[in-house]
């Protein structure tokens, strides 16, 4: 891709927004009680003479069939209706998948369907000897063009969520990326507020913050947050999106400029002055910070690059232990293989190979973080990852 090349970010097509001085002017909703939900199974063994075993919902009974409906099922009657909503757990982070379901039978009749989170390729349970049988037509899988199935997620109402308004650029060039709104960005958005009590009273050190969004998000349980990114406009328009969602303290709250390329943690010498171009207010700021983040940073191998000997700089020669990064696979058509591949991805992994074997001053852990629950509304795809790094630094460091 040329650097004079306009590109422009998927998430700027899912939200609600209107342009306004040259920006685009996006409402992102989101919850902090993530929406969750128990599973439900059916066992669907076979008899020595080949037919489907008598069975029972896990969690449920089907003592009484008419109301053997587990009570924290979503039930959907046949004239359309639904039940009421029951208490769900919430220690489970499972998103609702309703692409399956159990069809309930009395009198040979069919009075409802019970919603589940599998595909059961349609049972139906007959009141009176309460055995389960297949059919064909019960469970009705939506699948989009590309053969996947698509999830039917349960919708929240609008005023049961909160709101946060980004100003950020619809298009812009390679060089400028920062000033749109990424897909990894609203995935770390998700991590902060499902894992608050990790960031509550903590110090953040957001690198590559672009517009602001994950430092605004962070900033919602830490007590001091550092946004930094690279360039004046950049750095005034993470500066508005602050001012703009009223955080609690704007005082706990800082913009910087932090060059990946030029900074006293990169330095192959201490006393190389050259590479001494932050304001010391800044470094002392960023030495007692005790998290960092970096949301959706990887697309340039040798700014990848850059950002790695910036990150192992801090955590070794700082009290800051722990690194959060999101990023996703973005597939291209590339020369080199001459098929389709994600090279940048590749290489941000060569570079989490490589740091967890560098143990001069620390041993580095690394571990890919699953089953982050969703708060923010977009689309979340399986090419978004979040990964976690920690350092168990050797006694004489630092």
């Amino acid at each position: 891709m040329q650097k004079d090349e306009l590109v422009l970010s998927d998430v700027h097509l899912q939200v609600q927004s209107n342009q306004s001085k040259g920006y685009n002017i996006s409402r992102f909703y989101y919850s902090e009680d993530p929406y969750t939900k128990k599973k439900k199974q059916v066992s669907t063994k076979t008899t020595e003479d080949g037919n489907l075993h008598r069975s029972k919902l896990v969690n449920g009974s089907l003592t009484d069939i008419t109301q053997g409906i587990d009570k924290q099922a979503e039930v959907t009657t046949k004239d359309g209706t639904e039940g009421d909503e029951k208490t769900e757990d919430k220690d489970n982070t499972e998103m609702d998948r309703d692409i399956g379901g159990i069809e309930i039978y009395k009198d040979d009749k069919c009075i409802g369907e019970v919603k589940t989170d599998k595909d059961v390729c349609g049972v139906k349970i007959d009141k009176d000897i309460c055995e389960v049988k297949k059919s064909k037509d019960v469970c009705k899988v939506k699948k989009n063009s590309d053969g996947d199935v698509e999830v039917q997620r349960r919708k929240r109402k609008i005023e049961d969520l909160s709101v946060m308004t980004i100003a950020h650029k619809m298009e812009t060039t390679l060089e400028n990326v920062g000033q749109q709104i990424w897909l990894a960005s609203l995935l770390m958005a998700d991590f902060i507020i499902s894992h608050k009590e990790e960031f509550q009273g903590k110090r953040i050190l957001d690198l590559g913050a672009g517009v602001g969004l994950t430092s605004v998000v962070a900033a919602m349980y830490a007590d001091h947050i550092i946004s930094t990114d690279i360039g004046k406009d950049i750095k005034e328009l993470a500066q508005h999106n602050l001012d703009q969602n009223n955080i609690k303290d704007v005082t706990n709250f800082s913009v910087e400029e932090f060059d990946w390329f030029e900074n006293k943690y990169t330095a192959v010498d201490k006393t190389d002055e050259v590479k001494l171009k932050m304001d010391h207010e800044v470094e002392s700021d960023i030495d007692s910070c005790d998290i960092i983040i970096s949301a959706d940073v990887i697309y340039d191998n040798n700014i990848t690059d850059a950002l790695f000997r910036t990150v192992y700089g801090v955590m070794v020669y700082t009290s800051i232990n722990t690194w959060y990064i999101s990023t996703e696979k973005r597939y291209v058509f590339t020369l080199q293989d001459f098929d389709i591949a994600c090279p940048a991805y590749l290489h941000f992994r060569e570079c989490l190979t490589q740091l967890q074997d560098m143990s001069d001053h620390g041993q580095f852990t690394i571990s890919c973080k699953e089953e982050i629950p969703q708060c923010f509304q977009y689309n979340r795809t399986k090419e978004l990852e979040l990964w976690k790094v920690t350092i168990q630094r050797h006694s004489t460091t630092k």
